[in-house]
């Protein structure tokens, strides 16, 4: 028995692991060392600024492959049009 998606799923892995990456050099870093700076961070800032932002990018792809494989499926299974 194999997951739904799976096959599409090792297709949308490199996307979002590029996407992750760009997060974290462009966003996530420079943020942090502007509240380093600062002296603003607390462990609050972590958790809104790190796992939300990277469990949002998550669930945003597995949405995104999810929509794509519902389209595939009905195309596939939708029954012929009548001539």
């Amino acid at each position: 028995m194999s997951l739904a998606g799976s096959d599409d799923m090792l297709e949308i892995l490199p996307f979002v692991a590029f996407f992750a990456y760009m997060l974290t050099v462009f966003i996530a870093l420079p943020l942090y060392g502007v509240m380093r700076y600062k002296k603003w961070l607390t462990w609050g800032h972590f958790a809104l600024f790190g796992a939300l932002l990277g469990m949002g990018a998550g669930v945003a792809f597995w949405a995104i492959a999810h929509r794509n494989n519902a389209l595939i499926a009905s195309t596939i299974f939708s029954p012929p049009s009548k001539p």
